[in-house]
């Protein structure tokens, strides 16, 4: 802890001495709320029409724009346009395009998520909607399936390593930052969705989104409603029992996202009722079809006071109440002869949360960004039969954290340098240094980026976890990027990275008990690497990603028996393709195209409950959109997409094998969809 602290000490006095310079060189200043503005600290960027596409300024609110490439981390973003030409039915085929990024299955419905060959489902990856924490704080799970329709986005912006030094402790391996058409949209726009596949309806979606006001006063409003199936064919578990995924498994969504603003403040409100109808439990079938409820609420004001041209204070108070995975025994239907128990949860958590960061220019060449935040918990249970591990019907816990980050702009580099501390009042404390050291010449580019992050223990961590004593996790990464221009219209880029993860938090469940602990190390090494082109209406992105574990420690539950370099359920290589073309100034094509290599899971050996690990062949989903603006009558715009012409298998696999694991659950069969949108 001392250490810790004395190398703080140490960072703020050599920030305080290089303050001292001088420079004749401009620097655009950054402010607390954007994913970039903290984030995107780079050299000058390439001055094409491809590279004012792929660095568009990151805006919300009153954020000052920051070219995407200037930042000291790896960061994929997905633009509305190459959203919209590319068909994507939901969010989970956008983040698809995402290198080193792919979903698996978990729990009762719930994906999981794999970034860089590491298992991130609860808590290691942070899912933000307009800045907005998304991540429920019972198991930091994260709800993504049919759960943001893309008719609302405006952008998405990917961090593909830590994120901790600048958001805490649930961006330890990435960030999802989901920006909405909220900010920057006036009028009125209504959106249907209809998604058919062999045997019916796979999804339906209904999506409505409005603005009006000034430069002063602003109101904006986005609604959705929507529905959708898991997939067809039938589910079949480890005891042999099995059922039709049609109307068994599938996601309901009923949400609003509001935003109003006064000169600098901004009050953004989100409110959602998410829905899982599933059978498929922990690691066995049940008899009937029974429904998971995730409530959530979300409040949060924002002001931005520019106190001087050098200086501005940002201040935001946010209230987060969240009820997920709620089982009530009242909603279920339970038939005479069923005699099932089933996981009955009625537990809710509400966090508090104020934070206060100051930006400000010391010169033209240095930028301070510095802050404290705090935030509690409070977690109660509604029933009297399941109360918390100190026998109570409520938990409380509260979290303190400093954070900085200084930028030096050189001739030779630009250097950033950051860190926050963080101390949760039952898990203790935390530390997330970072450097990031990045270089344009001529046109080539090159980021030399280190950082420590951590994942911090939730409510369910702690209350199941061995005499409550679960400590945070920590990963230390070190990544490099180089990037290319080739010419005015495209660019290459290539980076590497290596992750080092100790006190792993892994789940676990002994005799229909949840336990939480931390296992002493893991990690992953890879490479990703992408292709950019872009000129008259016509545009490219190919990717390729690679991890392998196999110069790591590897979690037992995770692993895969004679191959040390993979990890359950993800692929070690996968390949995206995606072409948009502009036919005309009305109608576009776009085929694509994901490629998964093999990949390993347990599927069912006999009527005992234990499985076999199974090798899974690579798949490739096929998919095409065509796009037409201004479709019979102006301002009609018409989507058909096909997904997956082919009809590849391509199930989701679970990431883990032990008792509550999961046999693979099937996915994305043939979809043919059609999506109307009327600007009003």
């Amino acid at each position: 802890m001392k250490r810790k602290f004395l190398l703080l000490i140490h960072f703020f006095a050599y920030s305080q001495i290089l303050m001292a310079q001088t420079s004749k060189d401009s620097l655009i200043s950054a402010d607390s709320v954007s994913l970039q503005q903290l984030l995107n600290l780079k050299s000058s960027g390439i001055s094409s029409e491809l590279e004012k596409d792929v660095n568009e300024s990151v805006q919300a609110a009153s954020k000052r724009p920051l070219p995407l490439r200037k930042s000291p981390s790896i960061v994929s973003v997905i633009s509305n346009d190459e959203i919209q030409i590319s068909g994507a039915r939901d969010l989970v085929d956008v983040l698809r395009l995402v290198p080193g990024l792919e979903f698996g299955t978990d729990v009762q419905g719930a994906y999981s998520i794999v970034l860089r060959g590491n298992v991130s489902t609860e808590g290691k990856i942070l899912l933000m909607l307009d800045g907005m924490e998304l991540n429920e704080n019972m198991y930091a799970s994260i709800q993504i399936a049919n759960r943001i329709p893309v008719e609302q986005i405006r952008r998405i912006e990917v961090i593909r390593g830590p994120g901790s030094a600048i958001y805490g402790g649930f961006a330890e391996y990435g960030v999802i930052n989901i920006i909405t058409k909220n900010a920057d949209r006036n009028g009125f726009r209504v959106t249907a969705a209809n998604g058919m596949g062999k045997e019916g309806y796979m999804r339906q979606t209904a999506s409505v989104t409005a603005g009006v006001g000034n430069e002063n006063v602003r109101f904006a409003a986005g609604a959705w409603l929507g529905r959708a199936q898991q997939g067809e064919g039938k589910y079949r578990d480890f005891y042999g029992n099995s059922y039709d995924l049609r109307d068994n498994q599938t996601f309901q969504t009923m949400a609003a996202n509001l935003l109003f603003t006064y000169k600098n403040l901004s009050v953004s409100t989100f409110l959602e009722q998410y829905n899982t109808q599933i059978r498929d439990g922990f690691d066995e079938v049940r008899p009937q079809a029974y429904d998971n409820n995730y409530k959530t609420l979300i409040v949060e004001a924002k002001h931005q006071a520019n106190i001087s041209p050098n200086l501005q204070l940002t201040t935001k108070l946010n209230y987060k109440f969240q009820r997920p995975w709620e089982l009530r025994a009242s909603s279920l239907k339970v038939a005479s002869d069923d005699s099932t128990e089933y996981e009955v949860y009625q537990r809710s958590v509400a966090r508090y949360k104020l934070n206060s960061t100051m930006s400000y220019d010391f010169t033209k060449k240095i930028n301070l960004i510095a802050g404290a935040e705090y935030f509690q918990d409070i977690a109660k249970t509604d029933s009297v039969t399941d109360m918390f591990y100190n026998g109570k019907d409520k938990l409380s816990y509260n979290n303190i954290a400093v954070f900085a980050q200084s930028l030096f702009k050189y001739r030779w580099a630009n250097i950033t340098v950051g860190a926050r501390y963080d101390h949760h009042s039952h898990a203790g404390a935390a530390f997330a240094p970072r450097v990031g050291i990045t270089k344009r010449y001529d046109k080539w580019h090159f980021k030399l980026l280190y950082g420590n992050s951590f994942r911090a223990p939730s409510v369910e961590n702690i209350n199941y976890s061995e005499n409550a004593g679960i400590k945070p996790e920590k990963s230390t990464v070190i990544e490099l990027e180089a990037g290319y221009q080739l010419d005015e219209n495209s660019l290459i880029t290539m980076s590497l990275y290596d992750i080092e993860t100790r006190k792993v938090i892994v789940y676990s469940s002994v005799d229909d008990v949840e336990v939480y602990k931390n296992l002493p190390k893991t990690g992953s090494q890879g490479i990703e690497a992408e292709y950019r082109y872009k000129k008259d209406g016509l545009f490219l992105t190919a990717n390729y990603a690679y991890y392998t574990k196999a110069n790591k420690t590897q979690i037992g539950i995770y692993s895969v028996e004679g191959h040390d370099g993979a990890i359950l359920g993800a692929a070690q290589h996968k390949v995206n393709l995606v072409l948009g073309w502009n036919v005309t100034k009305k109608m576009s094509l776009a085929p694509s195209l994901n490629w998964l290599g093999k990949r390993y899971g347990y599927a069912p050996a006999d009527l005992s409950g234990l499985g076999e690990l199974k090798e899974y062949k690579p798949t490739a989903l096929l998919n095409f959109s065509v796009r037409y603006v201004d479709f019979l009558i102006p301002n009609l715009s018409v989507v058909l997409s096909g997904y997956n012409l082919l009809n590849a298998s391509n199930p989701l696999i679970c990431n883990y094998y032990n008792a509550g694991g999961h046999t693979a659950m099937p996915n994305n069969p043939r979809e043919v969809l059609v999506r109307f949108s009327y600007r009003f």
